[in-house]
């Protein structure tokens, strides 16, 4: 192996050296624009390359003034990936937690947040996180994804639930005429094939992917395979006043689980699994139907209407230490709903330009979830019980929101957003093993008022600030008052602000630097004193963050992330002790190549710091890790041939760990993995 210090020196002196043979004019001439005109003038950077087809020359999804990072066709299918949510490690701010355990894969963290439930994940305009607020990304394979658009802090009121540090907006790809197809092969026997058709005509489009994958895995009993298929089919009337379309999506997913290891396990051998965990693993389907409707009614006058269905199903075998019980974990997400969006602009009242908009949504789920005591072979023995009960849950959640919004652009120096947006639920719960039945917790109306503003003194050079607030409501089955000798659970508020500065100085180089704070006035959290969940008093989470582009030369650009955070617990029995699992600092530095006749190479390092494993602050801090990636490619014509290198140092680390009582909480990361790709584009 080698050590710490090798590796960064030559990470360091291969970016160096090319970056200093990209300032020679040899290979071509002043370079193209990192960004368009329109889009000196919004806060949002791009990673990678992002083809903008709006009208307006940007992003009008990302047209907020907040931190928000896209990232494009180029970056997503950089290298290959098991779970698309490691595609976000690239994203500035953002840490991925590797769980590792079959189909439960891993969750994303920023703003201070671990890796859990606090992101919103929204696809083609659809809500898409289960009922527990998980963020799933494993049906969406790389190759059907356009661009996805990140969000940071609690300022966006088009969407409620979940939307606490952020949320996450993925566009697939749809319509035109083009023919995608890749095959790779590399290290842990990993095999994935991709196709995606599109075919459009007399405004009529059908759009078809299929995609699957199957792997060994880097750990002993890691196996899985997965694969999906989707169909999308639109039709715009000859004025491009009407736009219709359906989306259809079918996933499945099957992963064996290598369970967690101890840390000195883990050090002797980190592709081991953990001794009892031969049969664990699972498997997941998620299906998908969704109708779209884009009506322009007037010249300034425009409605959007969505409505959807979709069951999520997951189970799960989990055996946490040796000696221990293999459980089952069956759960069952029955989503519909309907999101109506109006749309009014105008440049005739006194100022430049106004935009008002005017959501209504609402979201119902039926969900089921169960737990069993099966063998180790997963055969079902009986009811895994919760409070002396048999845990056979069954409940409903019900959510109406609506929200206001407005963008005002009053001269060319100064726009102004206020939005404001409401949020009610209700429900019932019943356990049909136990007879028993219990309504919803009564959270009343959430308000969640929001304010951004952006100040443009020259063009290039943006000031912007904004505040908002979110809020946190028990997850599941934990919104229903099953035990009068526990307490009644209130919703936290969560409120947020940030001030930065994004700027343009040259056509060559862009760069942000914000800073951002956090609170929450009562988060929910589970209190193990109690076996419940509880409001545990106010916490704190700051941090800065600073992202730099540069494209010194056509063929280059170098770029570069950082971000340092903390949390803090306000009150009760760990007043002033640092909120686990967050990370005091990601940063992320790469360099991306394009040379002359078809030659192509890019290397990048991910860097986490350490976090505290426990709320108590009593272990020490552990996690981070180095890691870099690299790749080699060659494009002929329509072909493109990838080498990609993952872990390029071969590095041992822990993609996360978690407080676990009997010390099993270490998941190690991949070592360095080899794939070999081929990609044609008609």
């Amino acid at each position: 192996k080698l050590s710490k210090k090798i590796k960064c020196g030559v990470f360091f002196s291969a970016i160096f050296v090319i970056a200093i043979l990209s300032l020679s004019p040899a290979f071509g001439d002043e370079p193209a624009s990192i960004e368009t005109e329109e889009e000196k003038g919004k806060t949002y950077m791009k990673i990678g390359t992002v083809v903008v087809e709006e009208k307006q020359g940007y992003f009008t999804t990302a047209d907020i003034p907040a931190s928000i990072d896209i990232i494009g066709e180029d970056q997503l299918n950089y290298g290959t990936v098991n779970s698309s949510a490691e595609l976000m490690k690239r994203v500035p701010g953002v840490y991925y937690g590797y769980w590792n355990q079959g189909v439960a894969s891993g969750l994303l963290g920023i703003r201070g947040y671990k890796p859990s439930k606090q992101i919103a994940l929204i696809v083609d305009g659809i809500p898409y996180n289960r009922t527990a607020g998980d963020v799933v990304m494993d049906p969406y394979f790389p190759m059907e994804i356009e661009r996805m658009e990140l969000l940071r802090g609690p300022v966006d009121p088009r969407w409620g639930s979940f939307d606490i540090a952020g949320n996450l907006n993925i566009f697939t790809k749809r319509g035109g005429d083009r023919t995608e197809a890749k095959v790779l092969y590399g290290s842990f026997n990993t095999v994935e094939g991709n196709a995606l058709i599109a075919r459009e005509k007399g405004g009529f489009s059908q759009t078809y992917f299929v995609a699957h994958r199957t792997s060994d895995g880097y750990r002993d009993n890691s196996d899985q395979q997965k694969g999906a298929v989707s169909g999308k089919w639109f039709y715009s009337t000859a004025d491009d006043k009407l736009n219709i379309g359906l989306i259809a999506r079918y996933f499945k997913w099957e992963a064996d689980a290598p369970g967690y290891l101890t840390k000195e396990l883990a050090e002797q051998d980190p592709e081991q699994m953990m001794v009892d965990s031969k049969t664990d693993g699972g498997e997941q389907e998620d299906k998908h139907v969704s109708l779209h409707i884009d009506l322009s009614l007037t010249d300034q006058l425009s409605w959007s209407f969505k409505t959807y269905w979709q069951k999520l199903q997951r189970t799960r075998w989990s055996t946490w230490s040796p000696g221990g019980d293999q459980g089952e974990r069956y759960r069952d997400d029955d989503q519909y709903g309907a999101l109506s969006k109006l749309y009014f602009e105008t440049p005739d009242l006194g100022i430049k330009k106004l935009k008002l908009e005017w959501g209504l949504d609402f979201q119902h789920s039926d969900n089921t979830n169960n737990r069993y005591r099966p063998t180790d072979n997963r055969v079902r023995v009986s009811w895994r019980t919760s409070g002396g009960d048999p845990w056979n849950w069954e409940y409903t959640n019900k959510n109406w929101g609506s929200y206001l919004k407005t963008d005002a652009v009053f001269t060319d120096w100064i726009q102004l957003m206020v939005g404001i947006r409401m949020d009610r639920f209700d429900g019932d719960f019943e356990n049909p093993e136990a007879d028993k039945e219990y309504d919803m917790m009564n959270f009343g109306t959430i308000w969640q008022p929001t304010v951004g503003i952006m100040v443009t003194p020259y063009h290039g050079y943006n000031i912007y600030g904004n505040w908002g607030r979110s809020f946190q409501i028990p997850a599941e089955q934990n919104r229903f008052l099953k035990d009068s000798t526990k307490p009644d659970i209130d919703h936290s508020n969560n409120d947020g602000w940030e001030i930065g500065t994004k700027c343009s100085p040259t056509d060559w180089l862009v760069f942000r630097l914000a800073y951002w704070e956090m609170k929450a006035t009562d988060e929910v959290k589970w209190v193990a004193a109690i076996n419940w969940y509880d409001n545990v008093g106010e916490t704190k989470r700051k941090g800065w963050d600073a992202e730099i582009s540069l494209k010194p030369v056509d063929w280059t650009i170098l770029w570069a992330a950082y971000t340092r955070q903390e949390g803090e617990y306000g009150d009760g029995v760990n007043k002033g002790n640092s909120i686990e699992i967050i990370p005091e600092y990601t940063a992320k530095i790469g360099a991306d190549f394009t040379f002359p006749h078809g030659f192509s190479a890019g290397i990048w390092l991910e860097s986490v710091g350490d976090y505290y494993i426990d709320d108590e602050n009593q272990k020490p801090e552990d996690g981070g890790y180095d890691v870099v990636n690299m790749r080699l490619a060659y494009t002929r014509g329509n072909v493109l041939y990838a080498l990609d290198l993952n872990n390029l140092f071969d590095e041992e680390y822990y993609g996360y760990i978690w407080d676990s009582s009997s010390d099993y909480g270490y998941s190690p990361g991949d070592g360095r993995g080899v794939y070999a790709s081929i990609t044609w584009k008609f």
